[in-house]
């Protein structure tokens, strides 16, 4: 006879098996896509990553200094990530992919770990942790090479929030075993190592502890007892914080870190348009999560920068967070599982608010990686509270047939995804279905194109982002790839130039001049084109 006490006894096994189940099931697929979009320039065309000796620069020069890009993205244990992968497998994309997939899924795996050790409710943990794992708004975390930062900054600072609740049970059992801390500090200098939004984790710490006391320690410890308690616990992580700040704006301040745009517009002058229109955004953002259809890499370029208050967006907006304020508060005292989630969501979203620092996009889809947690943990906790209230087999029959439908519906929807991020072509004319007018995104299909050997329409798809922004360099320089790949010598040298001017710090211009000129016998003009270019890295 079945023995369903043992279901029982090895519940949290088998709920970890269904994650690890259904995470392969919903990314296998993305296995064999191809690199695309930065994946270039941050792992195939990087030489950082392919020489042991350039390890140094990982922390000295941002994420594309390998490439001969400039940028502002500092991202050092990427670099080592991508570099143990290129001297693993060196550009079998299969390799890479498997890195997201494999951190996807250990981070909904210490979800439901962290969850259920913190609130004891075992379903509502592994129904957040499967939301988690196979939502296709994740795909652009997932799916993509070059979103690895999503993942594993996220998966370093829950390890960190595993050993702070180590470390703070052996606190509650008069223990003393510092190794939990330090090792969650340790973690914490990784996850900044690997994006700056890791800065949020002396929140998450806080928010725990916050959870800890409320749970386990009220009544018994009034809340300004906890509080000082808790300022000690947390401080420390929080000067490692504010030093990265500064460092970040200081001596690893490559661009303009704290200004992503590279230039003064009314956005990033007025923090009031970057709360109006972070408000704006707010409502897409749950469209997005209830209705992940149409899925795309531009939605910034779809929003307009907001200056009033009276906007239909910002209001509903501005609603949908009072609603859920309203609810945090009310669920405080008799489940306060209800509070954290929300609270969690809302101390994930404020680094890709851009009302503080001006973010680099307004709104995508990978930005929710990490907030889709608090509200897939509501879900999870409302489906196991309607259960409990109506508790009969009918109930029963009806969600689980529900969750059911709900799961392959999610499952089909990232398969579904996946494909469209397997090639460039597939993936630039999708994501131009929703940005006609992006040109770097057409300048990106140009080179698509041209990998593919359709010269012909490579070469019509560099023009047409030309007549877009004649001032895009890269565009430029592919061009003249193409006019020199077709024997038109005078027509690259002429596109090959002005790449230059337009473009001075970057060395792929005077590189491919240079090889023009010596594949063609000119020597005196190619050692030219060497000594501007030494001239132009000392002016920038």
């Amino acid at each position: 006879m079945f023995n369903f006490s043992q279901i029982k006894k090895h519940s949290a096994k088998i709920i970890i098996g269904a994650i690890v189940l259904l995470g392969a099931l919903s990314y296998a697929n993305a296995l064999p896509g191809e690199m695309l979009y930065d994946d270039t320039i941050g792992i195939r065309d990087n030489a950082y990553i392919k020489d042991w000796q350039y390890w140094p620069k990982f922390f000295s020069e941002p994420l594309t200094a390998g490439a001969g890009i400039s940028g502002n993205y500092w991202r050092p244990t990427l670099l080592i990530i991508y570099s143990l992968g290129w001297h693993a497998w060196g550009s079998w994309v299969v390799g890479y992919h498997a890195i997201n997939i494999i951190i996807h899924i250990l981070n909904a795996i210490l979800i439901f770990y962290l969850l259920r050790k913190l609130f004891s409710r075992e379903i509502p943990a592994a129904i957040a942790a499967i939301i988690f794992t196979i939502h296709p708004v994740q795909t652009e975390s997932v799916t993509y090479i070059s979103g690895l930062g999503d993942p594993l900054s996220l998966l370093l600072s829950l390890i960190g929030a595993t050993f702070f609740l180590r470390w703070r049970s052996k606190i509650a059992l008069a223990g003393h075993n510092w190794l939990n801390y330090a090792v969650m500090i340790v973690v914490f200098l990784l996850a900044l190592m690997t994006k700056e939004r890791s800065v949020i984790f002396p929140g998450i710490i806080l928010l725990i502890d916050l959870f800890i006391w409320k749970i386990s320690e009220y009544p018994q410890t009034n809340f300004w007892s906890f509080a000082k308690k808790s300022f000690w616990r947390v401080l420390p992580l929080a000067v490692i914080a504010a030093g990265f700040l500064l460092m970040r704006g200081t001596i690893l301040n490559f661009q303009n870190t704290f200004n992503l745009y590279n230039t003064s517009t009314y956005y990033t002058e007025h923090i009031s348009a970057r709360i109006l229109t972070f408000l704006h955004v707010v409502p897409t953002y749950f469209s997005i999560l209830l209705r992940p259809l149409d899925l795309h890499m531009n939605h910034s370029s779809e929003i307009a920068i907001i200056t009033t208050a009276r906007d239909s967006g910002v209001l509903l907006g501005a609603a949908i967070l009072l609603i859920l304020i309203n609810l945090a508060a009310y669920t405080w005292k008799k489940n306060p599982a209800y509070s954290f989630g929300i609270l969690w969501c809302f101390l994930m979203m404020f680094p890709i608010s851009g009302i503080i620092v001006p973010v680099a996009g307004i709104l995508y889809e990978h930005y929710l990686y990490a907030p889709i947690i608090g509200l897939a943990y509501i879900c999870g906790l409302a489906i196991c509270d309607l259960y409990q209230k109506y508790n009969n087999r009918l109930m029963g029959i009806v969600l689980s047939l529900s969750g059911a439908v709900i799961i392959l519906i999610l499952i089909s929807l990232t398969i579904g995804q996946n494909l469209i991020w397997r090639d460039g072509i597939t993936f630039y004319n999708h994501t131009l279905r929703y940005a006609p007018k992006d040109f770097s995104i057409i300048n990106n299909l140009g080179l698509a194109y041209a990998e593919a050997g359709d010269l012909k329409r490579a070469e019509e798809t560099f023009l047409s982002a030309l007549s877009l922004n004649m001032y895009l360099p890269m565009a430029h320089y592919n061009l003249g790839d193409i006019y020199y790949r077709t024997g038109r010598t005078n027509q690259a040298i002429s596109e090959y130039s002005l790449a230059m001017r337009l473009s001075p710090q970057s060395f792929f211009p005077y590189r491919a001049l240079r090889q023009l000129y010596l594949d063609n016998k000119q020597p005196q003009e190619a050692a030219a084109i060497d000594r501007a270019w030494q001239y132009n890295r000392r002016q920038h």
